[in-house]
């Protein structure tokens, strides 16, 4: 029997289903917005992550091993170590994420607690009085991304649990009292980027694991004890340097061994780094003749092998299309190198520097060097064996600020064109202009990095300009010859 519903009924059974739907709907949408509430306290609560009581209680144990002379540890007080100064959280964990404490004038030493920061991704003490050894339990900072303690006074070794930073992309300990071998852990560091332990003591090799670093990029060990003995059996000296791997390095672009001990040949290793822009293997023992097996580097822009013992000539086919194409600058000087340059480094036509002093070559000045070397800045032939008259094509150069010719057996008279050279009058020119625009790898980013030195002979008077006064220097110096 069908159901009738009269017309007086319909509006009260309409009512209570309307009713029923609202109710429906209102415990759906209160379940919802309990839902986004619940969803929006966790992201503003994220935002009021207190720090933690292990980690707050290691800042004060490390903050107690410190002399603290400008008052900059003063706010470390109270329970939220998060609004600390130097300190950073993570705003969701409220983990201990950086320690920024650099150029505090802050003494002392690290603490073993420091290894509690076990989220610490930036640990930088730059330029300070932070003096004693590295602690075991810096290894303990997994997640580490940063390093810098560079400018302090850290001694003793590395200890070999550094290499559990398995995270680290910079590691700059330069400028301290570091002393004793490289760990082989070093070779785990697998996402380090840049390596800088200049101006400390480090001595022996090189650890063979420093070729696993595939990221590495900056790699600068100037001014430390490194040593390389490489005269073994047979003279196989490349087959014996621990980086005889540098094919694995595919992104090093600066190399800074100067200063060092190495012996022995130029090592054949660098023909395989063809990412390489800088190479400086100044100031060590390295001997025997350039050999052309690392000329195929298409990006190197500086090459400084100079205060060595190299000898021979230089190679014939050097900046060739396919050998040295980009070079820029280039140092051999205080070497053993002898020969002419007739036709040596002729087809070197980006070179801005070009220092050869301190060598055996001897001949007549090359003719060409006015010609294809049009760019150069800045040439330095002196305390050499060069004989003959000065060439008239000296006077080709458009960018010459400085041209040393002295202590050589030159002879006959100066040619007069050679003071038409506009840029020894006006000066700037491509040479500043390239290094007041060189990339990082360029400029090696070391402190107290000097890339040129002038000697000039004033008189009988030697005098020593590094580059920030040389630059302002334009002249030539013919000084002792024969003319």
């Amino acid at each position: 029997m069908p159901c009738h519903i009269s017309a007086t009924s319909f509006p009260i059974a309409f009512l209570v289903n309307f009713l029923l739907f609202l109710t429906q709907y209102y415990c759906v949408f209160l379940e919802a917005t309990t839902i986004l509430a619940n969803s929006s306290t966790l992201v503003d609560g994220s935002f009021n992550a207190t720090c933690i009581e292990e980690e707050r209680n290691a800042l004060l144990e490390f903050k107690h091993g410190l002399g603290d002379p400008l008052s900059v540890l003063d706010s470390w007080v109270g329970k939220d170590c998060c609004k600390w100064d130097g300190i950073v959280c993570n705003n969701r964990t409220g983990n201990v994420i950086k320690l920024l404490l650099s150029d505090k004038q802050i003494s002392g030493t690290i603490s073993v607690s420091i290894g509690s920061l076990s989220h610490l991704e930036t640990f930088d003490l730059y330029n300070n009085s932070i003096s004693g050894p590295f602690p075991t339990s810096i290894g303990n900072l997994s997640h580490l991304q940063t390093l810098y303690l560079s400018f302090n006074s850290i001694s003793g070794q590395i200890p070999m649990s550094i290499g559990s930073l398995s995270h680290l992309e910079t590691l700059d300990l330069s400028w301290n009292s570091i002393s004793g071998p490289l760990p082989t852990s070093i070779g785990n560091l697998s996402h380090l980027q840049t390596l800088d332990l200049s101006n400390n003591s480090i001595s022996g090799p090189l650890p063979t694991s420093i070729g696993n670093l595939s990221h590495l990029q900056t790699l600068v060990l100037s001014g430390n004890s490194i040593s390389e003995y490489l005269g073994l059996a047979g003279n196989r000296f490349s087959e014996l340097l621990p980086l005889n791997n540098g094919h694995e390095m595919s992104k090093l672009r600066a190399l800074d061994l100067s200063s060092n001990n190495l012996s022995g040949r130029v090592p054949s290793f660098l023909s395989k780094i063809k990412s390489l822009v800088f190479l400086d293997l100044s100031s060590n023992y390295l001997s025997g003749n350039i050999t052309r097996d690392w000329m195929g580097l298409q990006n190197l822009t500086i090459i400084d092998f100079s205060n060595n013992n190299l000898s021979g000539q230089i190679p014939n086919s050097m900046c060739s299309p396919s050998q040295l194409s980009s070079l820029k600058w280039l140092r051999l000087n205080n070497n053993k190198l002898s020969g002419d340059l007739e036709s040596s480094l002729q087809n070197c036509r980006t070179l801005l520097v070009l220092d050869l002093t301190g060598n055996k070559f001897s001949g007549a000045l090359p003719k060409w060097v006015g010609g294809s070397l049009h760019s150069l800045s800045y040439l330095r032939l002196g305390a050499n064996k060069f004989t003959g008259n000065i060439p008239e094509q000296l006077c080709g150069f458009s960018y010459l600020q400085v041209l040393e010719l002295s202590h050589n057996n030159l002879s006959g008279s100066i040619p007069r064109c050679l003071g038409n050279l506009k840029q020894m009058k006006t000066g700037g020119g491509m040479l500043e202009d390239w290094m007041s625009n060189m990339t990082i790898e360029e400029t090696i980013t070391v402190e107290g990095f000097d890339p040129m030195h002038m000697l000039l002979n004033l008189k009988g008077v030697e005098y020593d300009y590094a580059y920030r006064i040389a630059r302002f220097i334009r002249m030539f110096d013919l000084s002792i010859n024969e003319n």
